[in-house]
């Protein structure tokens, strides 16, 4: 709300003892913020008068962003490019069998095609949850074996971890071997390191790697217990870099002294993994520290709406001399995550003040020189970036949460933000983005919009980056999660399923998400839809939910149905019915307005 140029609601916000009033101009292109005791609008480019709408309410700066969000740009969910089940599709074959991002000298899924070079903490965070949860919903054996290998990259391969001394069980925030670039190609990697090229130790990629650690323990049926031991030296090691106020700094060197005092909200990771593995064993001393760690985050980063030293490129610079007394960037990205972390710790009232400040990063207009698509809906990683719609997802599950919290239908607007991905998705058709340069192996790969970040229309990249992990690995997993939860939610009850572990009750018994890849195509009349399967003892489900007005969707089958087939249609708050049917290739369903349909039939 302080303002800068790229703001997404265009607006900028004073509290007052009565209320809240708000500026809003009439132009993308000014600098909004305050300068002491006043609200300020600025031209940046030209002398042209900008006219200002101001604006009175009586609440405080999020009831001031509700009242211009809703009345003012009449913010709406967003409308979605694909259905993202054929997003994660793409996107989960793409991890599971492109030769280009398998790095045969590292073993492990690699952040780029072609380069021996992978993020940990950007990285196999999400490739690891993306790549296991594929295999559990289609049984592809090749994504099975590489999630695996992915694993014992973080377990053994030499250098990653630290094995010995003052900073033993930490990881580095990423490795390469000699010679392969780092992240955005601005210097080489060797060995261990950080994004700035730096040999560092930052707690907060510990915080990711323990805590992607612990999702593959449980999911894969708690039976790995080296990959357990490691996870648990890595949160000892978070345990004894632990500031007294419960945080912890950006970096430490090797030998064990930091590199700065500057705390980094990045370590929303180490304070979920602390949770996690407490939970896990019952061990109080890691609960102990998670609570210390969340009241740390709720003064130092919720109570003053803006994090910092998530984002290595603007908070560790190029040199270390840069580092020794830089504040770090302005970012939001941890609130989106905090918003989760503190939900699942039961802590309701921080969960939804970290949403509130997740969500006022979330475009809630159209911007003059852009489209729909390549604008509404998006979410800014950093202050001055325009919109991009590779962080959405996570904003997206964030407003989700605190709809689920709440019933606030506000939130459940922003909501939508992880429906935007699918505009940044290599697709093989004329719709969307396809760089001339991607090949048939490219496909499902989704790619780091460098020319799509400035400020300019889009008519096409000048150049493309496939970022395996950061992208598309994270608009895989988190994007599942979110189709899952909002089953869960538009079925009433009916499908209550686990967002990570993919299993849980369908329709009163135990079930889990299924489905077969081509079975069938869904036609219909709006783009508003999602879909996804389930398997039962005895019965496959196919939920279809519809997110904009009624309409009929007509389901054709490659193979005709021949056992007995039962259509259930409604909505949470309305009646529910129940139709038969039998032996079918095609089906039409009718979805009643943002509602849900579940098809059912006997599994074979």
């Amino acid at each position: 709300m302080r303002g800068a140029w790229f703001a997404p609601t265009r607006m900028v916000s004073l509290e007052t003892e009565n209320g809240t009033v708000g500026l809003v101009p009439d132009r993308d292109r000014c600098l909004m913020g305050i300068e002491q005791d006043d609200a300020v609008v600025k031209v940046r480019l030209g002398s042209e008068q900008v006219d200002v709408l101001i604006t009175a309410v009586a609440g405080d700066w999020f009831e001031s962003f509700r009242h211009v969000t809703t009345t003012v740009y009449g913010f709406e969910e967003p409308r979605q490019y694909r259905m993202l089940v054929d997003v994660v599709s793409d996107e989960a074959c793409y991890l599971s069998n492109n030769t280009d991002i398998w790095s045969q000298n590292l073993g492990v899924v690699s952040s780029f095609p072609k380069r021996d070079y992978v993020f940990v903490f950007y990285g196999l965070t999400f490739t690891i949850p993306a790549l296991y949860a594929w295999h559990q919903i289609t049984g592809d054996k090749q994504a099975l074996d590489r999630v695996r290998k992915c694993v014992r990259f973080l377990v053994e391969y030499p250098g990653e971890r630290i094995k010995d001394g003052p900073t033993a069980g930490a990881f580095f925030s990423q490795f390469g071997l000699p010679g392969a670039e780092n992240c955005c190609g601005s210097g080489s990697v060797n060995g261990g390191g950080d994004a700035g090229n730096h040999r560092w130790l930052e707690p907060h990629a510990t915080g990711a790697a323990t805590w992607v650690l612990l999702h593959y323990y449980e999911v894969d049926g708690k039976r790995d217990r080296e990959v357990l031991a490691t996870a648990k030296a890595g949160l000892d090691w978070l345990l004894k870099v632990q500031n007294p106020d419960g945080g912890w700094v950006y970096a430490y060197n090797v030998n064990g002294t930091n590199v700065t005092q500057t705390e980094g909200a990045g370590n929303i990771w180490s304070i979920w993994a602390l949770y996690r593995y407490g939970k896990l064993t019952g061990e109080g001393k890691y609960l102990e520290a998670a609570q210390r760690g969340k009241r740390w985050f709720a003064a130092k980063f919720v109570a003053n709406h803006t994090c910092n030293g998530y984002w290595e490129d603007t908070a560790a610079g190029t040199k270390e001399a840069d580092w020794k007394d830089a504040g770090g960037g302005w970012e939001a990205y941890e609130f989106a995550i905090a918003t989760n972390v503190f939900a699942e710790m039961g802590d309701k009232d921080l969960a939804v003040e970290s949403a509130k400040n997740a969500v006022t990063w979330v475009w809630t207009r159209a911007l003059d020189c852009r489209d729909y698509f390549n604008s509404y809906g998006g979410v800014h990683e950093q202050w001055t970036w325009p919109p991009a719609s590779y962080v959405a997802p996570m904003f997206g599950l964030a407003a989700q949460a605190a709809y689920r919290l709440t019933g606030d239908e506000f939130f459940h607007r922003f909501g939508g933000a992880a429906k935007t991905i699918g505009w940044w998705t290599v697709k093989k058709t004329a719709h969307g983005i396809f760089p001339a340069e991607a090949s048939q192996s490219d496909l499902g790969g989704s790619f780091w919009p460098l020319e799509a970040t400035e400020f300019v229309p889009i008519e096409g990249p000048l150049t493309t980056q496939y970022w395996a992990d950061w992208i598309t690995a994270q608009q895989c997993t988190l994007c599942l999660r979110w189709l899952v939860n909002e089953v869960n939610q538009k079925s009433g009850g009916r499908i209550a399923v686990d967002a990570e572990t993919l299993m849980g009750t369908v329709l009163g018994g135990p079930g889990s998400v299924k489905f077969r890849p081509n079975e069938f195509t869904i036609n219909a009349q709006h783009r508003e839809l999602n879909w996804l399967g389930y398997q039962t003892e005895n019965s496959r489900v196919l939920a279809l939910i519809n997110h904009s007005g009624s309409t009929t969707v007509r389901l054709s089958f490659v193979e005709s149905v021949s056992s007995p087939m039962s259509v259930v249609t409604g909505s949470v708050e309305g009646h529910w019915m129940q139709e038969d049917r039998r032996g079918v290739s095609q089906l039409d369903v009718r979805l009643p307005d943002r509602g849900c349909a579940l098809v059912v039939w006997r599994s074979t």
